[in-house]
Parts: C-alpha cells; sequence; structure tokens
C-alpha cells in the first residue's frame, strides 16, 4: 500500500472514530440486509463506525462497508457522512481491490460533499485509480 494512501486511511480512521452524532459472510460479501439489523446491534453512528473499523481490523471489508452504507442510509443528517462515503471508496480500492466500486464511491464524495475535508482526497483517490499519479511502494526507513 501506498504511504500516502496509508496516511489518508488512518486520518479517515481517525476522524470517523472521533465524530459524534458478528456476521459470517465471506470477506467481500455484503451481509444480507436483515443481518446486520439484530437487537443489540451497533445503530448509533459512533458505534455503526466502530463496527465498521472492527469488521476491517477482522478482515471482513464487505462488512465494513456495509456498516458504512448504514450510516448514509439511517443517519442521512449525520455531519459525518462523507467520511463514510469516503470509507466505502477507500475499503473498495485497498482492501477489495475493486477500482470501479471505487470510483463510485469516490465520485459520491466529491459530488455530495464537495465542501469536505474528504473531497480532495477523494479528488487524488480517483486520480491514482485512472492512473494519473505515479506508484510509489512503502520502503522500509533504514
Amino acid at each position: 500500500m501506498l504511504g500516502w494512501r496509508r496516511f489518508v486511511a488512518a486520518a479517515g480512521v481517525a476522524l470517523a472514530l472521533g465524530c459524534s452524532g458478528s456476521s459470517s459472510e465471506s470477506a467481500g460479501e455484503p451481509a444480507a440486509a436483515g443481518d446486520l439489523a439484530t437487537p443489540g446491534a451497533p445503530s448509533t453512528v459512533d458505534e455503526l463506525y466502530l463496527a465498521a473499523r472492527a469488521a476491517e481490523h477482522q478482515k471482513r471489508p464487505g462488512e465494513a462497508i456495509d456498516y458504512y452504507r448504514r450510516i448514509l442510509q439511517e443517519h442521512p443528517e449525520s455531519s459525518s457522512n462523507y467520511k463514510a462515503q469516503f470509507l466505502i471508496g477507500f475499503v473498495f480500492s485497498e482492501e477489495l481491490d475493486q477500482p470501479d466500486s471505487a470510483r463510485v464511491a469516490f465520485e459520491r464524495v466529491i459530488k455530495d460533499y464537495p465542501e469536505s475535508e474528504f473531497a480532495d482526497d477523494a479528488e487524488a483517490m480517483l486520480r491514482f485509480l485512472n492512473g494519473e499519479l505515479p506508484v510509489f511502494e512503502d520502503t522500509p526507513v533504514p
């Protein structure tokens, strides 16, 4: 993974976890709609971000995307929706290697949240996915 992309991901997660206001499917498959809506399941924005992050750590990116989508669907007025939308694109790009889905998600950040702090990052990710930015591999520091 690229160093600057790792930084963007870390910044996104830090912001996501700081905002206010377990499934058995395979890693790349989104959960069925009812799977994440059981009693005791996360429901607040903060709970959903934490559940998404936990799913990412447990190598279940499809489930993480489902949680981010729930934030957008169940909390349409949340001031942190741009973060969820960006992180959907990031997971598609970095964890699932699905550049077409990532492009759609990043384009939505730019369209729906043009003044957000992640709009420029979404544009950079699109440029990278479109081959307009050079690829720099992480190199260990001696």
